[in-house]
């Protein structure tokens, strides 16, 4: 039974709505201004498989703008709205994730677009609905609720203001859920995000600003964002960029524990992307078990941000291609600067047997990586890593114990690298 009606009637009729107990599938839903929508625990709102019951709307996907299905909670061109409630919204993942790559985890419309050689279209044209949208809206608030296995990014914060997402339970961690960041913050600013728990297949938080020439054109940047008091377990870490062609500059990350995360404190971005991350400051991160401790890359995945189409194409030319195509190479390559990180403790347990690398970090020769100071750094890992056009790093009161250098091999890390690596490994 679809309850998308009903559900819809009860947001537009009243300024407080409360989803009792029980399973509730839906299409989109659109919040409005001066409401709270309360998910009480025993609630799940299931996304529907209905492809058809997703319309279309101006939003922006993965740095670029374009029209795309919206979210199962969309609060667009709103003000004074609350979200909260120990309820789940539930994307019914498992379908969107076999849209990607087929039923048997290496085909469908991913193997069909690298068949092709468009392999970086794919996560455009492949549709799928993230759980949560706040787009163009100031005054946000949500509290308490858990994301389960959104078909896309599950929490998107876009062109937005005045937001806290506190207490919020992430739980996308299927190991083959394409782009499931746990909660990205996309050309927004005034942002609080505390007390979550994230186990995601991407990304845990991201902060982002917008891809290649369309970032460039939109021109909004993020800044003023706060992440404290966070649990970072399974997924890509913190995360500045990749899309950040509009800047990102003036974020403070803080007291954040890891388990078992492939990154702590990442920025990646590619020659495409231009812009800048400015004035960071990173305190008091806990680490057990981390791949990846400090993974700043600037040439980041070129099979996903090199953009074109093979001569012997012969497929549609859909109007978005071309903006993706675009590029603006009249800016200096992404500049990364000001970056200050202080008190880290990092231990690799026992039993583990895992990547275990202190630094990565990897400017371009166009752009170097300038002034990165590290402070009260205490650290036990396997590598300690290599670090590539990068001026003026300070590391002082520290303490870095290694057992090699460099492991040649676990310099090719990023995302997609391990879905294609767990796909051969595992013979699916």
């Amino acid at each position: 039974m679809d309850n998308t009606l009903e559900l819809q009637k009860k947001i537009d009729d009243n300024e407080y709505v409360k989803i009792e107990k029980g399973v509730y599938v839906t299409a989109p839903l659109f919040l409005h201004s001066n409401m709270t929508l309360e998910i009480e625990e025993g609630a799940i709102l299931l996304a529907t498989l209905d492809e058809l019951k997703y319309k279309d709307i101006k939003t922006r996907v993965a740095g670029i703008e374009m029209d795309w299905y919206p979210a199962i909670i969309n609060a667009i061109d709103c003000e004074n709205i609350t979200i909260k409630g120990k309820g789940i919204i539930d994307g019914n993942g498992s379908y969107w994730y076999q849209k990607y790559w087929g039923l048997d985890m290496k085909g469908g419309m991913r193997k069909e677009y690298d068949s092709k050689g468009i392999r970086f279209l794919c996560d455009y044209d492949c549709k799928r609905p993230r759980n949560v949208l706040i787009q163009n809206s100031n005054n946000i608030r949500i509290y308490d609720i858990t994301s389960k296995d959104s078909g896309f990014w599950n929490i998107h914060v876009l062109y937005s203001k005045n937001v806290v997402i506190s207490g919020v339970n992430i739980d996308s961690a299927c190991n083959f859920a394409p782009s499931t960041d746990g909660i990205d913050i996309d050309s927004s600013n005034d942002v609080l995000i505390e007390n979550i728990i994230a186990n995601t297949n991407d990304d845990s938080i991201a902060i982002k600003s917008g891809r290649d020439s369309d970032g460039i054109r939109v021109n909004r940047p993020s800044y003023d964002v706060e992440i404290r008091n966070c649990t970072i377990k399974n997924g890509f870490g913190i995360t500045l960029g990749s899309e950040l062609s509009a800047g990102i500059y003036d974020i403070n990350i803080h007291d954040i524990k890891y388990l078992n995360t492939d990154c702590a404190f990442r920025i990646k971005s590619s020659n495409m992307r231009k812009g800048y991350v400015k004035n960071i400051k990173v305190n008091n991160l806990d680490c057990i078990n981390v791949k990846y401790l400090f993974h700043i890359n600037l040439n980041w995945n070129p099979n996903y941000n090199k953009c074109v189409i093979p001569s012997d194409y012969k497929g549609e030319i859909k109007e978005y291609y071309h903006t993706l195509l675009k590029t603006d190479n009249s800016l200096p390559d992404t500049i990364i600067d000001d970056i200050y990180i202080s008190n880290v403790n990092s231990k690799i347990e026992d039993k583990y047997d895992g990547i275990s690398r202190v630094f990565h970090l990897e400017g371009l020769d166009s752009s170097h990586i300038r002034n990165i100071y590290f402070d009260s750094i205490n650290v036990s890992a396997i590598e300690y890593g290599y670090l590539k056009n990068v001026d003026n790093i300070v590391i002082k009161n520290s303490k870095i114990e290694t057992k090699t250098d460099i492991i040649i091999e676990n310099n090719e890390y990023d995302n997609r690298w391990l879905y294609e690596k767990r796909i051969v490994k595992n013979n699916y």
